[in-house]
């Protein structure tokens, strides 16, 4: 499970020389696989030693511009989970606005709510971006958009109606590309809520429209639907329920698991990670050994 690839070091993904180290090893030694392959293979009781799906979450520009040119070299099939407002130019990931505003203050020490913020250096910006995130994942959709208004203000910067170059999406011209010469796209909503928080009426929206999204840019009916977020209180039977309602086929989580294809609507995956040592604890199957035994 990836999100973003980076030029460098700091460029908020994982760097694009590692990432290339990691997607050799994955062609080299295991068998990579489309999650529609995977899934139908699973069903069959027949899937191939070594199996591998790559999957990118999200829609971030840098995945064209880098993760798939270096997958499709390698000859790497990989799912791609859009959030359809993003790539339609609608919005902007909220995560990417809080981290945004922490770094264009110039404010070093704030009040905000019941948050005493510190922003002196870039390791306490970092502990301040999950700080404020992981309060947004708390609270309702709304109250989460009206927060982060609020924080742009209380650290003084303009709000953006578009990303800027660093947060903006891919285009659906891209993908059309990208499908032709075997992209799968899953949706993951259409504005990357926390659907636990939303009414059913809100869920439905960000489920048919997201699907009807892919399906009228792209021309294929997307099978797999992406849980934003994707943790285990960021979904439950009631969400399950109306994802297999929308015409969905599958879902998949965003946390590992020892039988992670037992149940289709929680596919469970492992987070790629920019350290190697942790990478190889994935892809060799030391992660599953801790948690199996």
């Amino acid at each position: 499970m990836y999100h973003r690839i980076s030029k460098d070091e700091n460029g908020g993904g994982i760097p694009i020389n590692q990432f290339r180290r990691q997607v050799e090893v994955i062609k080299k030694y295991f068998t990579p696989m489309t999650l529609k392959d995977l899934m139908r293979a699973h069903e069959a009781g027949d899937i191939p030693e070594h199996a591998v799906v790559v999957t990118f979450d999200d829609g971030y520009r840098d995945f064209a511009d880098i993760a798939y040119p270096i997958l499709q070299e390698a000859g790497v099939p990989v799912t791609l989970f859009i959030t359809t407002g993003f790539v339609n130019g609608d919005l902007w990931l909220w995560p990417d606005k809080i981290r945004y505003a922490i770094n264009k203050t110039t404010i070093k020490n704030v009040r905000f709510g019941e948050f005493n913020l510190s922003l002196d250096s870039e390791e306490r910006k970092f502990d301040v971006w999950n700080e404020i995130s992981d309060y947004c994942l708390s609270i309702g959709n709304q109250e989460k958009l009206d927060l982060i208004e609020k924080f742009f203000v209380s650290l003084g910067v303009d709000y953006p109606e578009d990303p800027p170059d660093e947060y903006k999406a891919i285009t659906w011209d891209q993908l059309r590309e990208m499908e032709r010469t075997g992209l799968e796209v899953g949706s993951h909503s259409v504005s990357h809520p926390i659907l636990t928080r939303l009414n059913e009426q809100q869920i439905q929206f960000e489920l048919t429209q997201s699907r009807n999204s892919i399906l009228g840019n792209i021309g294929k009916d997307p099978m797999f639907f992406c849980y934003p977020n994707g943790q285990s209180l960021d979904f439950d039977d009631r969400v399950k329920f109306l994802v297999e309602e929308a015409g969905y086929k599958y879902a998949v989580a965003a946390f590992q698991g020892v039988r992670p294809l037992d149940d289709r609507w929680v596919i469970k995956r492992y987070p790629a990670s920019g350290n190697y040592p942790a990478f190889e604890k994935s892809i060799y199957g030391f992660s599953y050994l801790g948690m199996a035994f």
